[in-house]
């Protein structure tokens, strides 16, 4: 299985945990993020399809809202789009700090939206502000990562492309089973803001000596 992430600021705090969560579940992607950027702006500049292509993901994952002033349901309808054309299914979390738009974003993606704000219960968010305290958001980030691996659905057209990136992965696995592509877990960043997560390598088995 592999996913995409692409958020605001909060999955800046957390990218690295979510890489590291994922990497112990054995799940592959991409995980891609800007600063103060809203759904429309994400959808406007974010070359979103471009995402999609390198990714090739089962699961889209935005981290969306934070800086939605006013709700576009345009964008955030757009970019669900996206990932649904590309055979992928999606999984939104709203705002963390408040449920004040949850209605808002629920109306526009169904069931594929989840409140933020309750996925950050009960830990702290600085008085005025509307990120968490840095210690809390590894909590967070398994908290996002365990809802989003709980219910993997595939859509047929999601089979389809995974069925067609088989062969483009095994030839991949080929190249990387050199010794020293072996030694890296994740290729070169494509950007400063975008990380790829490679499934750890599984260590190989000894022969036992047979007595």
């Amino acid at each position: 299985m592999s996913w995409l992430w692409i958020g605001d600021s909060h999955l800046e705090a957390m990218h690295s945990q979510i890489r590291d969560l994922s990497i112990e579940k054995g799940i592959g992607g991409l995980v891609s993020y800007r600063r103060g950027w809203s759904s429309a702006r994400w959808l406007r500049e974010g070359d979103v399809p471009s995402l999609m292509a390198r990714a090739q993901p089962a699961l889209v994952v935005y981290v969306l809202g934070t800086n939605d002033d006013p709700i576009s349901s345009a964008a955030i309808s757009g970019l669900a789009e996206l990932a649904h054309a590309a055979g992928a299914r999606v999984l939104w979390f709203g705002p963390f700090h408040t449920d004040t738009h949850d209605a808002e974003f629920r109306a526009i993606l169904g069931s594929d939206y989840v409140s933020g704000a309750e996925m950050a219960r009960g830990l702290r968010f600085p008085a005025g502000n509307v990120h968490l305290v840095s210690d809390d958001y590894p909590a967070l980030a398994a908290r996002l990562v365990d809802r989003a691996f709980e219910r993997p659905r595939l859509t047929t057209l999601g089979i389809t492309v995974l069925a067609g990136s088989i062969v483009t992965v095994v030839g991949l696995l080929l190249v990387s089973s050199s010794p020293r592509m072996r030694q890296r877990w994740t290729p070169a960043e494509p950007h400063p803001f975008e990380h790829w997560v490679r499934k750890r390598p599984r260590p190989r088995r000894r022969q036992e000596a047979r007595s």
